[in-house]
């Protein structure tokens, strides 16, 4: 009896490690200045929550798909590094947040010490409902000049029938 204990143990471990901390897949996708990328997909509810969370090299990003459209609530939980933030529906930007930093000051006794700070994580919501959200490293948002209403070319996370009726 034991000894098949230890064989199930033996082969289910490594198969829930490998499930719990496989990379995610990646897709090449096309910014609106032609750039080229290749991201992470987070599609799953657990690549969702883990994200780009204890790296400091993030490559070139990651991109989160959602099944449906809603207002999204990020947090910056255990990043090491601030991030841009593009948000999606269905492959046209409808909002940016740059330099999202990873901490925020919080004021925790005004009325006695208003000089009382602790930090906390960045919390920030989608401007309206999406179906993606695209991280990118700092200054990428600037650099490509990323804007409302630009098409991100290639996200997987909406059918080709709508992309090919938005590009030019």
């Amino acid at each position: 009896m034991g000894f098949f204990v230890v064989i199930n143990w033996m082969l289910l471990l490594p198969l829930t490690l490998a499930f719990w901390w496989a990379p995610s897949r990646t897709e090449l996708i096309a910014l609106s200045d032609g750039t080229m990328l290749e991201v992470e997909v987070a599609s799953t509810r657990r690549a969702r929550e883990r994200g780009l969370s204890g790296r400091e090299d993030i490559g070139d990003g990651m991109l989160f798909c959602f099944r449906d459209e809603a207002i999204r609530n990020f947090w910056m939980n255990d990043m090491l590094v601030p991030l841009d933030v593009v948000w999606l529906r269905d492959a046209v930007i409808v909002g940016v947040d740059e330099n999202v930093p990873v901490w925020n000051r919080v004021l925790v006794d005004p009325v006695d010490d208003p000089f009382s700070f602790e930090l906390e994580w960045t919390q920030f919501p989608s401007p309206e409902p999406v179906n993606a959200v695209l991280e990118l490293p700092v200054g990428s948002v600037a650099a490509h000049s990323l804007k409302e209403g630009d098409v991100i070319v290639g996200t997987g996370c909406v059918p080709r029938s709508t992309l090919i009726r938005r590009l030019p």
